[in-house]
């Protein structure tokens, strides 16, 4: 790996900054079908720790010089392993890591948990947002598992391609993305009517998942509308998330004021800037956009999917994506999280779809993968406890949706009533 003991680039101070104060990490459980010997496991990850060296990278602290950037090409991949004591257990054990950061002065900046069940495993790949998006955690998931299958059938390891090393900076775009000035500071937007909602300070914000596995036919239902309607399933599911949040504020917090609802999209848009995901080093982001709805905007479901799809849209066009990213070092530098937790206090919404997973049924001779949940945590530092997530992924035909939401502010009961709700408005459009 190139370039190791190195100085840090301005986004990786800023996601360390971020990472103090909040868990900054990805999280995605693979679910199989079967009995896996973890030696194979165990091997495969050696494997692949030599293969994408950025996951043995981690921070060095250096009195005189800083932070600096530093790599040990001699750290084991850390497998925790559990037996089953309770269904479902990954759940329990999915909202206890979230809400533990990923050591940083320390390689890997990553974990794994071998969950043995007695009719399969979940393996669950915990990694350091600094290094990875959603996609390259499921590049990392997909070449695991191949690398499983060839060791089980004693086949040669061999790749089709090689990896280029890159690093998590606004370097990393395209020049003209990023050689603009317009840039629309959106952190200073209030509302005052969610105040009481401070409740709960940081430390104490945990978040917690509820995992939701829509059915095959319904799946088939919501792609086919999205399709007629001519919307994306990204723009399906904001909407949901959207409406359900205005009627949430009327109904239990502000039914005379106005207010306006902030939401958080991340998105793979490497395509879309001639980025080979197959050619890259894993470890960069995708991209991720704002968009802003007034209450007065939220209307009908349909309205709301095709403005937020608008407006999203926009964002990407005017390179706000990338501009943002550099107003958002700019801001983290300059400012204390608690400041920036505090000039903002809108409702905020996360949606985060890694979309269609290119794997198709994958097996082994003894395991099979049913699927894959995918999840990150809702940001701490905003200063209202309203928060509300999903993080999608769609596999063998079906959709996969983990809603994330704030506790203490939502118990579990209130939130599987929000979720319900959520889901219910998307089958009674989409039908």
């Amino acid at each position: 790996m190139e370039n190791y003991n190195r100085k840090l680039s301005s986004l990786e101070k800023t996601f360390y900054l971020m990472n103090k104060d909040q868990p900054f990490i990805i999280i995605m459980c693979a679910h199989l079908e079967g009995l896996l010997d973890i030696k194979f496991l165990e091997q495969a990850l050696e494997i692949m720790k030599n293969r994408h060296g950025y996951y043995l990278s981690y921070y060095i602290n250096k009195s005189s010089n800083g932070l600096e950037w530093g790599y040990d090409d001699k750290a084991k991949i850390p497998i925790e392993i559990i037996e089953e004591s309770k269904k479902e257990q990954w759940i329990d054990i999915c909202n206890y890591e979230m809400n533990i950061s990923v050591p940083l002065n320390k390689a890997p900046l990553m974990k794994v948990i071998y969950l043995k069940k007695l009719d399969g495993i979940d393996i669950i790949f915990k990694f350091s947002h600094i290094i990875s998006d959603g996609i390259s955690v499921y590049n990392f998931i997909r070449e695991t598992l191949i690398v499983i299958d060839k060791l089980y059938n004693k086949n040669k390891i061999e790749f089709p391609y090689s990896l280029e090393e890159k690093f998590p900076d606004v370097d990393f775009f395209p020049e003209h993305l990023t050689n603009s000035n317009n840039i629309e500071n959106h952190l200073h937007l209030s509302n005052d009517i969610i105040k009481k909602n401070h409740q709960y300070k940081m430390q104490d914000r945990l978040t917690h998942i509820i995992p939701f596995h829509v059915e095959a036919e319904k799946t088939k239902v919501i792609i086919e509308a999205s399709k007629n309607k001519g919307f994306s399933v990204n723009s399906i599911l904001a909407a949901a998330l959207v409406v359900n949040m205005k009627n949430y504020i009327i109904n239990k917090l502000s039914p005379d004021d106005d207010f306006t609802i902030k939401s958080s999209a991340g998105m793979n848009i490497r395509d879309r800037y001639l980025l080979d995901l197959k050619n890259e080093q894993l470890g960069s982001w995708a991209g991720f956009g704002y968009v802003f709805l007034k209450n007065t905007e939220i209307n009908s479901f349909w309205e709301c999917a095709k403005t937020f799809q608008n407006r999203l849209k926009e964002f990407i066009d005017q390179n706000q994506t990338f501009l943002h990213l550099k107003n958002f070092v700019k801001v983290y530098s300059e400012n204390s999280i608690n400041n920036i937790g505090t000039v903002n206090s809108l409702p905020y919404v996360l949606l985060t779809n890694v979309g269609k997973l290119d794997m198709n049924e994958w097996y082994c001779e003894s395991i099979k993968l049913l699927k894959l949940s995918f999840m990150t945590p809702m940001h701490r530092h905003w200063s209202n406890d309203l928060g509300f997530g999903i993080c999608a992924t769609t596999f063998n035909g079906r959709l996969n949706i983990v809603f994330t939401y704030m506790n203490p502010a939502r118990n579990l009961e209130q939130a599987k009533e929000f979720s319900n709700q959520i889901i219910h408005t998307i089958y009674s459009s989409c039908k």
